[in-house]
Order: structure tokens, then sequence, then C-alpha cells
């Protein structure tokens, strides 16, 4: 074998140098992810073709030249299948590389390899035509005459690179806006496809006809090796990939921006957009000064905390403060929960000089804790509320039962003596009243919870309830003006719906007059049943109708601890219904439920 040593060769093997540097750097140094492994797979097979090239242009035998053209195409059918498989790990679409998609990405390529190398042994031509050796050239090159299965093997292996470009320009389009580095990364991806592309159109359609015998394509690895080489040391191509991203930057719950030493808005994921732009075009807010964003969504977040934050900015640029932390409260007057509560905290991002170059803000939803805070200070005033009750009240009974205690033990006449005994009688069931509906209202949520959801007929309960209540309508002579529907008023509840009606009738005879009219009348108001109890009583004063669901108003002469209705309210809303109340005419109130039917 004869070794012919020219510029073209030298520059080939110069090539392989450079493939196998960018084959063993992330062979050796960096961690076996899926995206590795395809790049290595991706040089190791261009390497294969430069070697096999550099030898082939740099010997005279036209055996030994046909043999490197097989063991070329070992790296020139796998350089596409593993070109777009390492896009697709790149731009994280790992739903497409399963197993079945892998192995029919490579058959196509394996069957014109096999056409290849049985193109004579068979003698079907279907590769290539004829095959001649050429001296007259500055080596000895191969004058190729292609048959259909390599234009076939061309048109699939362009399909296949177009496809790796599709994505990567898709991706670069509508998910690099905010990443300048991922930006960069998919920039020399596509660039670097272009050489070899360029230089396999020439070779295959002689467009240069005095390098007619030259293919550039290996040569024009060099390019792509070189962009290769500033990818993986400058901008990261094998460590800051967008599967990372995707899994920590997008996925984390917390809401993340990056800003540069300008402040301006350079990135941020999903959360964050929810959180600060979920009715913003992002587009008009990237690139711009984050506290001019922030000041024009004025109905969104309190202008001093914005104004709270460029001060902290301002701390950790000129004081060089290690982070900034405050807790802001954004407005949802749209929303059900009118409120969000968010913990800020910004720190530096600085080069290994300690030069700024920008700044990353965290915003954690603290909503549940700032509501749970609330929750445990509204439970502390109402223990205090509670304990102010008892305090007072019980007192009172206590001081009213001892009088009459003492009177009692004095006095010799049985007429007095009944009478005292008999207003002991009714201090004492005030007292135990007193006791029972402050155990109840502290009781109310467990006792809602811990009993099973039934289905329960409101007319069923309404008469039982009336029933129960009879004496005490006969001692007033009040009448009752009952009106119920003829078919089962059927409600998904537990037994605190017996307690609400109870409470609510109670209530209506112990403010009716002598002689008064209740009415209770049961209709359908479609999803929903409505109970309507009214009295004749004085009604509701006006100052206290928007409180008096609220613990502990109450009023009147038969005024009692003022929690009865608030019970009844909680019970409702835990029903999914709902309870107000009305003046009736020309005096007295009228309660309202409604709850939804089952």
């Amino acid at each position: 074998m004869v070794w012919y040593i020219t510029i073209y060769s030298i520059l080939m093997f110069s090539v392989t140098l450079l493939a196998l540097f960018l084959l063993l750097y992330p062979l050796l140094l960096r961690p076996k992810t899926k995206l590795t492994v395809y790049f290595i797979l991706l040089i190791a097979s261009t390497l294969i073709w430069c070697v096999a090239y550099a030898i082939q242009i740099s010997i005279t035998d036209f055996d030994l030249q046909l043999i490197l053209v097989y063991i070329q195409y070992l790296g020139i059918v796998s350089f596409t299948p593993f070109f777009l498989l390492f896009i697709l790990a790149f731009t994280n679409r790992d739903e497409i590389t399963t197993n079945p998609i892998i192995s029919l990405i490579f058959l196509p390529s394996l069957l014109h390899y096999l056409l290849l190398i049985t193109n004579f042994s068979l003698g079907h031509h279907l590769f290539y035509e004829s095959v001649v050796l050429v001296t007259s050239t500055p080596f000895n090159s191969l004058d190729i005459t292609y048959g259909p299965a390599f234009y076939s093997h061309t048109i699939y292996s362009y399909s296949l690179v177009l496809l790796g470009v599709y994505f990567l320009a898709k991706t670069y389009v509508l998910e690099s806006k905010l990443n300048v580095l991922y930006r960069k990364q998919l920039s020399v991806l596509l660039i670097s496809v272009i050489f070899p592309l360029i230089g396999n159109i020439i070779r295959i359609f002689k467009l240069i006809p005095p390098i007619a015998f030259l293919d550039l394509t290996p040569m024009f690895f060099i390019i792509c090796y070189v962009l290769f080489a500033y990818a993986l040391y400058e901008i990261g191509l094998l460590d800051i990939v967008p599967i990372a991203r995707q899994r920590v930057f997008e996925e984390i719950s917390d809401g993340l921006i990056v800003l540069d030493q300008n402040r301006r808005l350079i990135d941020l994921n999903r959360a964050a957009q929810q959180i600060l732009f979920s009715t913003t075009d992002i587009s008009k807010v990237v690139r711009r000064n984050i506290l001019d964003v922030l000041k024009e969504l004025s109905q969104e977040i309190n202008q001093k905390m914005i104004e709270e934050a460029r001060a902290g900015l301002d701390r950790i640029e000129n004081d060089n403060e290690e982070f900034y932390s405050t807790e802001l409260e954004f407005l949802q007057p749209q929303q059900k929960i009118q409120k969000i509560y968010y913990h800020l905290l910004v720190t530096p991002l600085k080069q290994k000089n300690e030069k700024l170059i920008g700044f990353v803000g965290i915003f954690s939803d603290i909503t549940a804790r700032k509501e749970a805070e609330r929750s445990l200070q509204e439970k502390s005033n109402l223990q205090e509320l509670i304990l102010k009750l008892l305090s007072h009240d019980l007192r009172n009974h206590l001081n009213v039962l001892k009088g009459y205690s003492e009177l009692a033990a004095e006095t010799s006449e049985i007429d007095d003596l009944k009478e005292f005994l008999k207003a002991i009688d009714i201090k004492s069931d005030a007292t135990l009243q007193l006791i029972e509906e402050v155990t109840s209202y502290l009781q109310v949520d467990n006792m809602l919870r811990s009993q099973e959801f039934e289905s329960y007929d409101l007319i069923e309960i309404i008469k039982r309830n009336v029933r129960q209540l009879q004496p005490e309508f006969d001692s007033k002579s009040i009448k009752i003006d009952l009106i119920l529907p003829t078919s089962p008023a059927k409600v998904l509840a537990n037994l605190a719906i017996n307690s609400v009606i109870l409470n609510l009738l109670m209530n209506a005879i112990k403010f009716s007059p002598p002689n008064g009219i209740i009415s209770i009348h049961l209709e359908e108001n479609i999803p929903n049943w409505r109970l309507i109890i009214s009295d004749q009583g004085p009604g509701i004063p006006d100052t206290l109708k928007a409180k008096v669901f609220e613990p502990f108003v109450s009023f009147g002469e038969n005024a009692g601890t003022g929690l009865g209705l608030t019970i009844a309210r909680e019970t409702i809303h835990f029903f999914l219904g709902k309870i107000w109340i009305e003046d009736a005419t020309p005096n007295g109130a009228i309660f309202r439920i409604e709850i939804p039917k089952f």
C-alpha cells in the first residue's frame, strides 16, 4: 500500500483530531445522560466518516479505497439518525425517542447500507452504478456514478436533518425568548448544520467542477467541531440543557425571575408568569425594567411594596447586602381568594470577580400560612371574647342564683319560697343554655366534619320540629302557617341541619308576640330548596342586620349568647347553601335558607 500525503489529507487528519477531542471530552468528563450519549454517538459517527475519508485520499490502491468507502458509510448512515436523536433530546422531546421509534429511524439507514455493501458482490448496482479510479486529480480519487438507492438514502438523510432543523427552529421561536444561554446553544446548533449540508450538496451535484473530486462534507465538519467546542466550554452545551431547565426551572412551584444588572427581566418560569403576568402579554415585559412593569399593574400590586423592593435592590447593588427579603400582597378582585401573599427573596448574581451581573428573585406562596395566622388570631380573639362572656354572664347568673338562694334561706313564707325557687330554676336553665351554646359553637366544626353526609327530607325535618315545639307554640297561642311541597324535598346533609331549623323556629317563637303567626314555607328554587321562616316580632334593628350572623351579636329583652345564628350560618355554608335575613311587612323578620337539591 502506497501512502500519498497531500494538503487535503493533512486537513482531514486535523479534522479527525478535533473530532477525537470532542468525543473524549463528554466521554471522560461528563455524566452519561441521554443527551451526552447521543452527542458522543453523533461525534463518533462523524469521526468514522472523517478517518476513513482521510485514509482513502491518502492511498492509491483501488480495492482499499472501496473498502474505506464501506467504512465511511458506517458513519454516514448513522450520522443523520444520531443527529435527529440528539436534537430530540436537546429540545426535550423524550416522548418521541422510544425504542420502536428509534428502530424505525435506523431501519432505512440499515437497509441502504446493506444495499451498498452488496452493490458489487450481488451485482444489483442499485447504490453505485459504477466506480472508477481517477489518477489525474491531486490524489487518486473515485469517480462514482450514483444509483437509485444512493439518491433514496440521500433524500432520507436530508429528511432527518431537516426534521432536526425544524425542531431546533421551533424551539428557538417558541421557547427560547427568555433564556439567553439556551438561545445561544440553539443558534450554535442551527449554524453548525448549515456547513456540512452545503458541502454535501456541492459534492453530490458537483457544483464546483475544479474540486468535484473532493468530498467537502467531512472537511466542513471542522467548522461544526469549532462551534461545538465553543458551545461545550463557553455556553455549557451539555451542562445547561432544556431537560434541566424544564424540570428544575419550569416545574418548580415557586416563581423564579432573573434580572440583568439593569433590572430588566430576562427570564422567568411558568409559576412566576402566572404570579406576575397572568393577564399580560409576556413579550411586552421581557427586557424591560421589572419595577417599571410592576408599577403599571397598579390594580394587582401594592405600590408601596414596589418602592420597598426598589430600595432592597439598591441595598444589594450599593451596600453589598447578600439578599433582600419581603412579603408581597397581590390583589385579585375578580377571584374567590381576593388576596394572595408571597414571600420574595432576592439574591445577587455575581461573576467570579464579584462583579454584579444580575439578580434572582424567588416568589414563595405564603397565602396558606397567612390564612393560618389570621385564623389563629381570630381564634385567639374568639377565646378572649368567650372568656369575657363566660366571666360576665356566668358571674351575673351566679350572683342572681346566690341572691335568690339567700332569700329562700331567710324566708318562712311558702309563697315567697316557691317564687324564689322558680327564679332559681329559670336562672339555672339560662346558665345551662349559656354553657351549651358556647360548647356547641366551639365544637361546630368538628361536629359538621365528623358526621357523614346522607340524604335528608326537609319536609320530615320541619314536621318533626313543629311537633316537638307544639307546646311552645300553644303557650303563646301562636298560629302556624305551614306550606310544604307534596313530594319529598331531598338535600345532602347531616344531623346538623335539624339543629339549624330547630334554632330558627325557637327564635321565631321567642320574638313572636302572643297570638302571632309564624310562617313556614318550603319551595323549590332550582337548583335549590328554599326554606322561609317569618315571624311578626319586632324584627332586626337596621344597625345589626349586617352583623346578626357574627358571634355574640344579640338584641332585645330575650337576648341570648348570640351564637345560635352563627352556628346556623356555618352549618348552612358547610352544606354549600346560604342563609340571609330580610324585613317582614309590616313588622317581624324573615329568614331564608337555600340548600342544593339532592
